[in-house]
């Protein structure tokens, strides 16, 4: 089944376009980035998480969808398989 979710995208990277498939995101432990990837791209399930989440930070918020393959550690966090960007909003 096909869901639809929200992410930052920090401008520290290239602006995102629609079409554009997001790549896997990886574990974290703490604070500190591992090389173990997960099934998917993290994303929020609500645009009101993202955007708190998101409160500080600059970039674009993109929708994107995929099959939500799993959930995360933070509230509404899920992980989307394939994640396809469907929209992007500059923050």
């Amino acid at each position: 089944m096909t869901t639809r979710a929200y992410r930052l995208i920090s401008d520290d990277y290239d602006e995102p376009t629609i079409g554009d498939v997001l790549p896997k995101s990886n574990v974290w432990d703490g604070d500190e980035e591992t090389d173990e990837e997960l099934p998917g791209t993290c994303a929020f399930a609500t645009r009101a998480a993202v955007d708190e989440y998101a409160q500080w930070s600059h970039g674009w918020i993109v929708e994107i969808e995929g099959e939500q393959v799993a959930t995360g550690d933070l509230p509404y966090e899920v992980i989307i398989a394939d994640a396809v960007v469907v929209a992007v909003e500059t923050k």
